[in-house]
């Protein structure tokens, strides 16, 4: 699923676990890239129920991509417009 998305970089900490998997010209570790991630992940789970477990799950995989690809066409992405391509 997350190969469809054609991630350019990857943001995380200073864990080690990173650098085993992720390429090191694409890894940038530290608060200051972290930092709206963390925003980012917060607005998620204050609009979806579905990531604040354990009051919530989803059990569906195919509901969770297109919950996330909803949210990320104003959020992520900047457009107003939803492409109806994102849904499958």
């Amino acid at each position: 699923m997350i190969k469809k998305w054609k991630i350019l970089f990857y943001c995380g900490n200073h864990w080690e676990g990173f650098n085993k998997i992720i390429p090191s010209n694409r890894l940038f570790q530290g608060k200051d890239k972290t930092f709206s991630i963390e925003q980012n992940n917060g607005q998620h789970r204050h609009w979806f129920e579905r990531f604040r477990p354990p009051l919530a799950n989803t059990r569906s995989l195919e509901m969770l991509e297109v919950t996330l690809r909803i949210f990320a066409a104003p959020n992520v992405n900047k457009t107003s417009k939803i492409n109806h391509a994102i849904f499958g």
